[in-house]
């Protein structure tokens, strides 16, 4: 005899309606953190954004978190280990006695919630790379159309004249060269792994589209760093997808056709001049730091508020390389936790899908590259830098899992 099931049984009890809102609320949450990358008006604005609609609901909904993580998993442990050593290191630094290291935790509390809700979306199936990919194409196609609009239209109008000092940067929280820079080489990134993995003429034809204008971006912000780990990076990418090399081919031609004009231009030879010949201060900022840290290298000066390096060129915010930063205030016990995690999570993007591995790859390390120039001490606040380290190790770390492999089997999962 058929049964049916009673309406006690099917209706929806308060446990599983508490936890389905839940899920609602994070994953909006979370894709509105990742749009206020692009559109916050401020860092504080970007701080907030992750504050109120990621780490609150992920603090009321902790219990149901908990449950989809693996606390054993070897990669977790090591974040979390690294995590709490390099915040720990506040205990025997300069503001030791103040609330500093009351605040080093709760950054470290914020990091390790922002990877565990890209592993709880990742579970939940409300988080995949194809909706990532498309959002943050998306935006940034948006961003880098505005800015360019705002940045050429008085050049084109004859209000001012182009020189080769001006410098391209993003409105709101991206209005730095350096930062706006970096955020446009990551999607341009994106933009390229999609282009060789896209099948469909018309999307390919559209992100080529896309990858132009991004690059086109970078170049203007006139960054020397982002701009030459972009085309490292991409030449990475490029031996990655190697047996789609008539699309390289059709890439290179592409980009000497206009580049060629440009660097013949009287302008373009000057602004490549003025970038190439800007002075840098980082072997100096490097060299205070490995002095001042002398005598301290196993655990490090300690975490403290001030970053900022003297050197005799004058004072500089920070170490301008990440992991000098770490060996500054956490020494070589602290540099060798972050390597190892930082080996592991390589190791873990290996081992996905190429679709999912080929952009999260890239972007993790174009986003080292980008630290190893003009990165600080990893462990902050919300911010923009989250974007080039943070944001794809979170991501990395909630997609490996064995759903993801059942998936690409064709299995179905509830």
């Amino acid at each position: 005899m058929k049964t049916v099931p009673s309406a006690v049984s099917a209706a929806p009890t308060p446990a599983r309606s508490y936890e389905k809102w839940g899920r609602r609320i994070l994953a909006t949450g979370w894709w509105l953190f990742i749009a206020a990358f692009f559109i916050a008006p401020d860092k504080h604005a970007l701080r907030m954004s992750f504050y109120a609609l990621v780490a609150l609901p992920a603090v009321i909904w902790s219990r149901t978190i908990a449950r989809e993580t693996s606390w054993r998993d070897p990669l977790w442990l090591s974040i979390a280990a690294t995590l709490l050593f390099l915040s720990l290191s506040a205990l025997w630094g300069a503001d030791a006695a103040g609330s500093h290291a009351l605040r080093a935790i709760k950054i470290m509390a914020f990091l390790m919630i922002c990877f565990l809700v890209a592993k709880f979306l990742s579970r939940t199936g409300l988080l995949s790379i194809r909706h990532l990919m498309g959002a943050i194409l998306a935006l940034a196609t948006i961003v880098a159309s505005v800015n360019l609009i705002q940045s050429l239209r008085p050049i084109l109008s004859g209000e001012e004249s182009l020189l080769e000092h001006m410098r391209l940067a993003g409105l709101g929280q991206l209005d730095n060269p350096l930062l706006y820079g970096g955020i446009v080489g990551c999607s341009a990134l994106l933009a390229l792994c999609e282009f060789f993995r896209e099948t469909r003429r018309p999307r390919q034809i559209l992100l080529l589209l896309v990858l132009g204008l991004l690059v086109l971006s970078l170049v203007l912000t006139m960054s020397r760093g982002p701009l030459i780990y972009f085309f490292a990076v991409a030449a990475l990418v490029a031996v990655a997808y190697r047996q789609h090399w008539r699309r390289t081919l059709v890439l290179l031609l592409l980009a000497s056709a206009t580049a060629l004009p440009i660097l013949l231009h009287p302008v373009g030879q000057a602004a490549l001049q003025a970038t190439a010949s800007r002075p840098t201060y980082r072997p100096a900022i490097w060299s205070a730091v490995m002095a001042e840290t002398r005598g301290r290298e196993l655990f490090g000066q300690g975490w403290r508020d001030d970053q900022s390096v003297k050197t005799s060129s004058g004072r500089f915010g920070h170490s301008h390389n990440f992991l000098l930063g770490i060996y500054r205030f956490s020494g070589l016990v602290g540099l060798a936790l972050f390597i190892a995690m930082t080996g592991l999570l390589f190791y873990r993007c290996a081992r996905l899908r190429r679709d999912i591995a080929a952009p999260l790859g890239a972007w993790l390390l174009y986003g080292i590259c980008l630290h190893l120039t003009n990165g600080r001490f990893p462990v902050s606040a919300p911010g923009g830098d989250w974007f080039f380290f943070w944001l794809p190790a979170a991501l990395i770390y909630g997609f490996d899992r064995p759903r993801v492999y059942r998936e690409a089997a064709g299995e179905k999962l509830p």
